[in-house]
């Protein structure tokens, strides 16, 4: 790990390891690492709708409410920060670290819980953003599906998500009645007992399965939460939906008869990538120019000071951002035995690891 790398006895990354252990075992965490990814799709301008397959109920309803449970992990993780960093401050006091290591640490997972708690958030955004989001709910008429979905609804409504329609799939379709398999076994009286006695169990068995179906349909229907929204039957297959074919085949069964009259036209336009969600650390940094609290920069461009170029600094205030558009930042490096800060506009800054365009501008020397 980053903290091992440093230098750092077991003990002292101890707890940054016991937080990643606990993130990986969330309920939900892969699901929304996914639709991070997803997110990038959607932006694209290149599709005109993006569908994501999520986890059963239990791993959505715990995807729900991933970014408040992120949230007071990720404080934990930085109350403990606080104290790898004192502990950190003190092993190298003490010589207790590798020579060649470095507190980079510190801000690397400082950015990787910022990059991380981004993406969770811009999750979060995208599944309550009404105009563009839409949950369908996907069931089978039994007992146990039934109540769930019932369940997930009334959790999508308290977390503000809009629900679209709820698709009852499998259901049994066609099976005759019991008068007109009546009548078919007398037209089969002579035809092989065996072959009609496995005919007549097929039939029970898919005329008591599609009773007990039609129940939970009912059921599903009557609900609340269901009535506003409406149901999509869609019947039990004798084949797998799989590959290209099978799927717009079973697209269609969506649709009324005669909808659809051909294969589906690719459509002609332009496209344009559109950034719809951004995280809360997006937003303060444009806010502040693009940098953060802790952020590690490169100092350049200055003309007047140039004993100052390419020293690395770190941000400590904006102070004096919105009077005079300057961020306070901290030379690492001590000049002439002293450890200066320095109040620069943005453009006489670089992150690290990020181009940044140079310019010349006056330094104050706090």
């Amino acid at each position: 790990s980053m903290i091992e790398e440093a230098g750092a006895e077991e003990g002292f990354a101890k707890q940054a390891m016991d937080f990643q252990e606990w993130l990986s075992s969330i309920p939900g965490v892969d699901e929304a690492t996914a639709l991070a990814s997803v997110i990038e799709y959607v932006e694209s301008g290149r599709y005109d709708v993006v569908v994501f397959d999520t986890a059963p109920t239990g791993h959505t309803l715990k995807l729900l409410q991933l970014p408040q449970v992120l949230d007071t992990g990720i404080r934990k993780l930085q109350e403990w920060q606080s104290g790898l960093n004192a502990y950190w401050d003190m092993l190298k006091a003490s010589g207790g670290v590798r020579a060649n290591a470095s507190g980079d640490w510190k801000t690397a997972l400082k950015n990787r819980l910022e990059l991380y708690k981004g993406g969770i958030s811009r999750v979060a955004q995208m599944m309550h953003d009404n105009v563009r989001t839409g949950f369908v709910t996907v069931c089978i008429a039994e007992y146990l599906s039934v109540c769930e979905s019932q369940r997930l609804l009334q959790d999508l409504k308290q977390q503000s998500v809009r629900p679209l329609f709820v698709v009852c799939n499998q259901l049994i379709k066609g099976v005759p009645e019991q008068n007109a398999w009546k009548a078919l076994e007398a037209q089969l009286a002579d035809e092989d007992p065996d072959v009609v006695a496995c005919l007549r169990r097929s039939v029970e068995f898919a005329s008591a399965r599609a009773g007990i179906q039609n129940k939970y349909l009912t059921m599903l229907k009557g609900m609340e939460e269901v009535q506003s929204l409406g149901v999509v039957e869609m019947p039990l297959l004798a084949s797998e939906v799989t590959g290209p074919d099978a799927i717009l085949d079973f697209s269609s069964r969506f649709l009324p008869a005669g909808y659809r009259t051909g294969p589906p036209a690719e459509l002609e336009r332009s496209m344009a990538f559109e950034a719809l969600y951004k995280s809360e650390a997006q937003t303060a940094r444009e806010s502040t120019g693009g940098f953060a609290l802790e952020d590690r920069v490169i100092v350049h461009g200055l003309a007047k000071t140039p004993v100052y170029n390419d020293k690395e600094a770190v941000v400590t205030s904006f102070v004096d951002w919105e009077s005079a558009g300057r961020i306070k930042v901290k030379l690492l490096e001590e000049i002439d035995g002293k450890t200066k800060v320095l109040a620069l506009q943005p453009k006489n800054l670089r992150r690290l690891g990020q181009d940044g365009a140079e310019g010349q501008e006056k330094c104050v020397v706090m």
